[in-house]
């Protein structure tokens, strides 16, 4: 399977803040854990998690993650897999502190999923 790597804007100024040392681990984790994760299992593991279940509607599944790369460096990213083109596409969305993971964590999901929120009726 093919792994693709689509990286924002924000993750590579995220990125440009750290020093030598921990881009390399952002970079080690990346291709050690991210890669090999398998998204289909739905299963965290001790470096790759979701901080919360995220709602949605029957039958669709959440592919926000967060990756522990130490004590203090997370990546916010999603994890999907493309059976048609046997490809795996992992987006990059942040690097942050791990004191900000979970603000900025909800601040992405809202973002990606507020197009399946429940609408109000406009039934005055």
């Amino acid at each position: 399977m093919e792994i693709k790597f689509d990286i924002t804007r924000p993750f590579e100024k995220d990125l440009k803040k750290l020093g030598a040392r921990e881009k390399d681990r952002v970079v080690a984790a990346l291709d050690r854990y991210a890669a090999k994760f398998d998204s289909t299992l739905d299963i965290s593991t001790q470096h790759i998690y979701r901080p919360h279940k995220i709602n949605m509607p029957e039958g669709l599944e959440s592919s926000l993650y967060v990756l522990r790369v130490s004590p203090q460096i997370r990546v916010i990213l999603t994890i999907e897999e493309d059976p048609l083109f046997d490809q795996k596409i992992i987006t990059l969305f942040r690097v942050v502190k791990h004191d900000d993971m979970e603000r900025t964590f909800n601040s992405i999901a809202e973002s990606l999923y507020q197009q399946f929120r429940p609408r109000e009726s406009d039934n005055g």
